[in-house]
């Protein structure tokens, strides 16, 4: 469609969407350095973060220490069928 104030061609279903999502809110304008202050301020006032988790114990368990026993890095399989 197009529209006598409109300088392009607009698909009827994207003017359908537009009429009907409602209008949105203006944006608020830049906030004020007193704002800002009191952000600053709750933030600094805020609980400390969590403490980081304890490292993992990365020993090897039994029989992870054994030598790898595969010769090749595919299966035969897999070549048979490409």
């Amino acid at each position: 469609m197009r529209r006598p104030e409109d300088k392009q061609f607009i698909l009827a279903d994207r003017l359908r969407r537009e009429q009907a999502t409602p209008p949105r809110a203006p944006t608020p304008a830049e906030p004020s350095l007193p704002q800002l202050l009191a952000a600053l301020q709750a933030q600094l006032q805020a609980p400390p973060a969590p403490t980081p988790a304890p490292p993992r114990d990365t020993t090897p368990g039994e029989g992870w220490t054994l030598p790898e026993r595969r010769k090749f890095r595919f299966r035969l399989e897999d070549v048979a069928f490409e």
